[in-house]
């Protein structure tokens, strides 16, 4: 959608409007919307997700039968609703987490209490989580200021580095 609250299109290298041809995994809601989980076999290591009523002219391709990598996808169903909806649209990523004994509560709403922790010093413990690499990642993880660092993946240290600098420019700007 853009500002005048039309709807915008991806389009082609022609011009046309793009084609999405997806095989339908599961029909999920979250925070008041339905989405259509999907496996495209362009993508075999993606799985994608699209708001219905963002879907326009949808086609049903009759005796279709789903792909066996499609039925696996079935399996990963509540795995894909936790990452792709709760730290929305990055690449997937184990993170080692550092944060404060303060912060376990958070830690297990946003991952779930069978994350395991392990004590660093008296203060702290360390966790690895299963994370989309994001800006809502990051958001959720810079509310807690200092109390909680990602440990590692170097790449990731850099990238919320980055992250919360493009902020701080932004800021100054």
């Amino acid at each position: 959608m853009n500002e005048k609250a039309e709807r915008e299109y991806v389009t082609t290298s022609s011009g046309e409007r793009k084609r999405y041809y997806l095989e339908p995994v599961a029909l999920i809601f979250n925070e008041d919307n339905y989405y259509l989980m999907a496996y495209n076999k362009k993508y075999p290591k993606r799985t994608a997700s699209y708001r219905i009523d963002r879907i326009d002219r949808l086609e049903v391709v009759e005796d279709s039968i789903m792909s066996p990598k499609a039925i696996a996808k079935i399996d990963s169903v509540a795995e894909f609703t936790e990452q792709a909806f709760k730290m929305y649209g990055g690449e997937p990523e184990d993170v080692v987490l550092q944060f404060d004994r303060a912060l376990v509560e958070p830690v297990f709403d946003k991952f779930g209490e069978d994350v395991p922790m392990m004590p660093v010093n008296d203060d702290s413990l360390a966790a690895t989580v299963h994370v989309q690499i994001s800006p809502t990642f990051f958001g959720w993880l810079a509310q807690f200021g200092g109390r909680m660092q990602v440990i590692s993946p170097a790449k990731v240290v850099r990238q919320y580095k980055k992250h919360i600098q493009s902020i701080l420019n932004d800021v100054e700007a």
